[in-house]
C-alpha cells in the first residue's frame, strides 16, 4: 500500500497550479536550460509525466455472471488508470532520475507497478508488482455432470496471486558489475475440485495458499568481447491446499451406476496437505567472440531442491478398494514424506560465419532431473464391523533426461534472398520405480526419440516487399503425453509490403498436422491460421488513421479417451471454425485543436463447430484536451458472448469510464 500512496501523492503533485519561485533570470550561457542527457527534459523540470484518474461504471452483466469473470472480470469504483512520470536531480546527488508506470489499480484483475532508479556509474535499481485475480469457472469445463442439468463445474478457482521483483546493480557501465536481487511469488483463495476415490470423483470445495522466496545475487562481467555472469541463489517454498465437505448431504460423484453392486458416496470429508521446500542454485551464463567469424555462448544451472509433504485425510460414506475388493465405510489416511530433486541444466552455442554469405548456428542442451524420495504412513478403513490398517513404507525415484542438438544454415543467395535450413534431434527417457517393504521393485520406464527437419526463406525487396517462410516436420515412435507432437508437419508463410509512407498491408499464413496413431490414442489434430492486415496512417496533420486485421482459423481435434462417468473407451471431436476482425480509427476532433482525438472500434468473433460461439467487444475513446495540463478522457466499451450448444454461458455488459488526465 506504500506504493499506492506514492502514486496519489505524485499525482497530487502533478496536478498543483502554483509553480515553484523563479529563479532570478541568467544569460542564455548558463546551465539552466540544459537538456538532461538520460531525460530528455529541461534540468529545471524536475517532475515530468501524467495521471490518469477516472471512475468506471458497469450494468449488471445480463446472464452468467461466473463466465463474465472467467472472460472479462472488469468491476466498477474509483480506479487510478495510467500513471508514467519521472522525477530528475539536475544536481545528481542520490538519484539522476526515477521513472515509475503504474496501470489499472482499484482492484482490477491485472494491476501493475513499476519503478526505476538510477545514478550513472553508481547504482541501477528495478521493480516490479503485479497483482493478478485468477478466477474461472465455466459450467461446461470438465463437467461430468452436464447431461444431467448440473451446472456447476468441477474445477472452478478464485484466486489472488501477487508477484513482485527488485533488483539492484552496482557501478553500471564497468566491467564488473555486482548485483543483489529478491523475487516473491504468493497466491490464496478458494473454489471446488474432485476428491479422487477408487471407481469415482467427488467435486468438493478446496483452500489453497502458498508462497515462494527467492534471494540472489552474483556479478556480471562485461568486455567488449567476453560477457560472463556468474549467480548463487537460494529458494524457500510453502503450499497448503484443503479440501473439505461437511458431514450430511450424501455427494454421488460422477458415477451413474453401481460399482459391484455398491452404489459409492461421500458424506464427509477432511483433507489437508502441505509442502514446505528450500533449494540451493547456482548459474553461470557467458558470451564471447573470440574472432569476428565466431560467436559462442553457453549456460548452466545446478539446483538441489528438496521437500517435506504431511498429508493427512478423513472421509466418511461408502467406497470401495478395488485391489482388495474390500467396501469399507470411513477412512482415516496419515502420509509423511521427504524428496530431493537435484536438477542439471546446460545449453552451448555457436554461430559460425563461414564465409560472408553462409553462417552456421548451432547448440546442444541438457537437463536432467532426479527426484528421489521416501515416505511413511498409514490407512486406516473400516466397514463398520471392523478396521483394516494398511501401513506404508516406500521409496520412490523419478528420473527425466532430455538432451537435443541442432544445426541451422543461413546463406544468402542475393543481397534479397536467404534460404536456411536445418537439422535437430531430441532424445530422453524417463524411468520411475516404487520399492515396497516386500523389497519388490515396481519399475516403469519410457523413452523419447525425435529427428526434425527445418527450413525456410527470407525474401526482400528494398524497404517495401518482405516475405518469410518457415516449415518443420517429425516422426517419432514415442512420446510422454497423449496430445504431445509426435508425427507432426508445421508451416508458416509472413509478408508485408509498404505501398506508401503511410499505407502498409500485410498478411501471414500458418499450418499443423500432428498425428499419433498408438491403440490407446489414435490423435488426429489439424490446424489452420490466416490472417491479413491494414495499416493507414496519413501525413500532414494526421487528423485520421486507421488499423485492422482479419483472422480465419480452422482447428480439428479427434482423441480416444476415457468417460468419466464409467471409464469407458470413447471418441472425442472437437471442430471449431472461427472469423475474426480487430480495428481501430483514430480521429482528431474538428474545432478542439490536434490534441482532441475520438477513437473507435474494437475486436468481434464468431465461429462454427462444436461450439458455435459469438464475442463482440467493441468500444469507443474520447480525448478533450481543456488546457496544457488538464484533459477529459473517457471511455466506452461493450461486451457480448454467446454460445448457441451453451446459451446459459453467454453474457452481456456495457463499461462507462471517465476521468481526468494530469500531465506537467
Amino acid at each position: 500500500m506504500r506504493s499506492l500512496a506514492w502514486l496519489w501523492i505524485c499525482a497530487a503533485a502533478l496536478g498543483q497550479t502554483q509553480s515553484p519561485p523563479a529563479e532570478p533570470e541568467k544569460p542564455p550561457d548558463q546551465k539552466t536550460e540544459k537538456i538532461d542527457a538520460d531525460s530528455g527534459a529541461t534540468a529545471d523540470r524536475w517532475l515530468t509525466g501524467s495521471v490518469d484518474l477516472g471512475y468506471r461504471w458497469r450494468t449488471a452483466p445480463g446472464g452468467n455472471q461466473n463466465v463474465y469473470r472467467s472472460i472479462v472480470d472488469l468491476g466498477e469504483g474509483p480506479k487510478l488508470l495510467n500513471a508514467d512520470f519521472s522525477i530528475l536531480d539536475s544536481k545528481h546527488r542520490w538519484f539522476d532520475r526515477i521513472d515509475t508506470h503504474a496501470a489499472n489499480w482499484g482492484d482490477d484483475p491485472y494491476t501493475t507497478l513499476n519503478v526505476t532508479a538510477r545514478k550513472s556509474r553508481v547504482y541501477d535499481f528495478t521493480s516490479s508488482y503485479r497483482n493478478i485475480a485468477y478466477f474461472n469457472n465455466l459450467p461446461s469445463f470438465a463437467n461430468p455432470l452436464l447431461d444431467r442439468g448440473v451446472l456447476t463445474s468441477e474445477q472452478f478457482f478464485d484466486m489472488r496471486n501477487r508477484m513482485s521483483s527488485y533488483e539492484l546493480s552496482l557501478r553500471p557501465s564497468t566491467w564488473i558489475v555486482p548485483y543483489i536481487a529478491y523475487d516473491r511469488a504468493s497466491g490464496y483463495g478458494n473454489g471446488v475440485t474432485t476428491f479422487v476415490s477408487d471407481q469415482n470423483e467427488y467435486p468438493v470445495p478446496t483452500r489453497s495458499n502458498f508462497s515462494q522466496n527467492n534471494m540472489r545475487g552474483g556479478i556480471r562481467i562485461e568486455r567488449n568481447r567476453y560477457h560472463a555472469t556468474i549467480e548463487q541463489g537460494g529458494a524457500t517454498f510453502r503450499d497448503d491446499q484443503a479440501l473439505f465437505q461437511p458431514v450430511g448431504a450424501s455427494n454421488l460423484g460422477n458415477r451413474e451406476t453401481p460399482f459391484l453392486g455398491n452404489t459409492l458416496s461421500l458424506k464427509g470429508l477432511s483433507q489437508a496437505s502441505g509442502v514446505r521446500g528450500d533449494s540451493v542454485y547456482t548459474k553461470v551464463m557467458g558470451t564471447a567472440q573470440p574472432w569476428d567469424w565466431l560467436s559462442l555462448y553457453g549456460q548452466y544451472l545446478y539446483a538441489r531442491p528438496q521437500n517435506d509433504t504431511n498429508y493427512q485425510q478423513s472421509n466418511t460414506g461408502n467406497f470401495i478398494l478395488q485391489s482388495q475388493a474390500l467396501v469399507f465405510t470411513s477412512q482415516q489416511y496419515l502420509l509423511s514424506s521427504a524428496a530431493k530433486v537435484p536438477h542439471q541444466s546446460g545449453q552451448v552455442g555457436a554461430e559460425i560465419r563461414l564465409h560472408p554469405r553462409v553462417r552456421v548456428i548451432t547448440n546442444w542442451l541438457t537437463d536432467r532431473i532426479d527426484i528421489s524420495g521416501d515416505n511413511a504412513g498409514k490407512n486406516s478403513l473400516t466397514n463398520g464391523v471392523s478396521t483394516k490398517q494398511i501401513n506404508l513404507a516406500d521409496t520412490t525415484s523419478l528420473r527425466n533426461d532430455y538432451n537435443h542438438v541442432e544445426a541451422d544454415v543461413f546463406w544468402d543467395v542475393t543481397p534479397h534472398l536467404t534460404l536456411r535450413g536445418g537439422y535437430r534431434y531430441q532424445w530422453g527417457s524417463t524411468s520411475s520405480f516404487v520399492l515396497p517393504p516386500a523389497g519388490l521393485t515396481n519399475a516403469d520406464t519410457a523413452d523419447f526419440r525425435r529427428s526434425v527437419g527445418k527450413g525456410g526463406f527470407n525474401y526482400r525487396m528494398g524497404r517495401k516487399l518482405s516475405v518469410t517462410g518457415d516449415v518443420e516436420g517429425a516422426g517419432t515412435e514415442s512420446a510422454y503425453f497423449r496430445t504431445s507432437l509426435y508425427q507432426y508437419l508445421k508451416g508458416r508463410v509472413q509478408g508485408s509490403y509498404q505501398a506508401s509512407a503511410q499505407l502498409t498491408f500485410s498478411a501471414a499464413f500458418s499450418a499443423i498436422s500432428n498425428q499419433n496413431r498408438s491403440a490407446n490414442i489414435d490423435l488426429d489434430y489439424r490446424g489452420l491460421q490466416s490472417s491479413a492486415s491494414v495499416l493507414w496512417n496519413p501525413g500532414g496533420q494526421k487528423r485520421i488513421g486507421f488499423q485492422g486485421t482479419y483472422t480465419r482459423s480452422t482447428i480439428r481435434s479427434d482423441i480416444r479417451i476415457l468417460v468419466p462417468q464409467s471409464l469407458q473407451q470413447d471418441r472425442s471431436t472437437y471442430n471449431d471454425n472461427s472469423h475474426s476482425i480487430q480495428s481501430i480509427v483514430d480521429l482528431v476532433i474538428p474545432g478542439l485543436g490536434p490534441q482532441a482525438r475520438l477513437s473507435a472500434g474494437g475486436s468481434f468473433l464468431i465461429s462454427s463447430g462444436s461450439r458455435p460461439t459469438s464475442y463482440f467487444q467493441p468500444v469507443c475513446k474520447l480525448l478533450i484536451p481543456f488546457s496544457r495540463s488538464v484533459a477529459w478522457v473517457s471511455e466506452w466499451s461493450y461486451y457480448g458472448y454467446g454460445e448457441s450448444t451453451y446459451a446459459y454461458e453467454g453474457f452481456r455488459t456495457h463499461l462507462v469510464t471517465t476521468g481526468v488526465r494530469i500531465a506537467h
